[in-house]
């Protein structure tokens, strides 16, 4: 009676024709991957920040008061070349919003809006006016510096305030008003726009928005 032989395994060549096809297909797929990861991070950064700003303009005119949009600058452990505790050197990644009552004394509206890690609104003014200096935030007796969660008060802030009409307190004339968003990986402080972005313009007569991406 005859007896069946073993299956026969892969020679050696034909597995490096295997891994040779797994690394092209890699090669291919992971750049891929990453690219949308990196969109998606952005679409959504962009998103918290649309949302709580469109958010704060409602509740002007719904409670007649100003509320105040307040853009954070922290540095975050980890990130190459930022120190925690000193803001100078950390990226504009969050915000949030109070309502001013007519004493002066701010409430939170809502909790922080923290940023993707990926992504942060770029600080230099060409890029983004509403993170100019101009619109540094001076604390007072009735409104002083709140503590963040894991950051205490070792933040910069830049604000603007919407009026109970749905205005806003910017300077309409001569200047218009927005904010870029985008990967951090294309750095800070940037002059020109990279290829991907997310910015979001604000009507300072009427308290509108605006969006424009690639």
């Amino acid at each position: 009676m005859r007896k069946t032989s073993p299956q026969q395994g892969f020679s050696l060549v034909e597995l490096l024709v295997v891994m040779a096809i797994i690394a092209i297909l890699g090669a291919i797929t992971i750049p891929a991957v990453t690219s949308g990861l990196r969109a998606s991070a952005l679409t959504q950064g962009a998103q918290k920040v649309l949302n709580e700003i469109a958010a704060a303009h409602q509740a002007a005119l719904a409670q007649d008061r100003f509320v105040e949009i307040r853009f954070y600058q922290v540095a975050k452990s980890g990130m190459p070349g930022e120190t925690v505790g000193n803001p100078g050197t950390g990226k504009f990644r969050a915000l949030q919003s109070f309502v001013i009552d007519s004493s002066g004394t701010a409430t939170a509206f809502d909790k922080v809006q923290l940023l993707p890690d990926s992504v942060i609104m770029d600080s230099n003014s060409a890029l983004s006016t509403l993170l100019g200096s101009t619109l540094t935030k001076s604390w007072t007796t009735n409104d002083p510096q709140i503590p963040l969660p894991n950051v205490g008060t070792a933040y910069n802030v830049r604000v603007f305030q919407f009026q109970p009409d749905g205005s806003t307190n910017l300077n309409p004339i001569g200047q218009q008003w927005f904010v870029t968003l985008h990967g951090l990986s294309a750095g800070d402080n940037l002059t020109t726009l990279p290829t991907n972005f997310y910015t979001l313009q604000i009507d300072a007569l009427n308290g509108h928005i605006q969006n424009y991406r690639p």
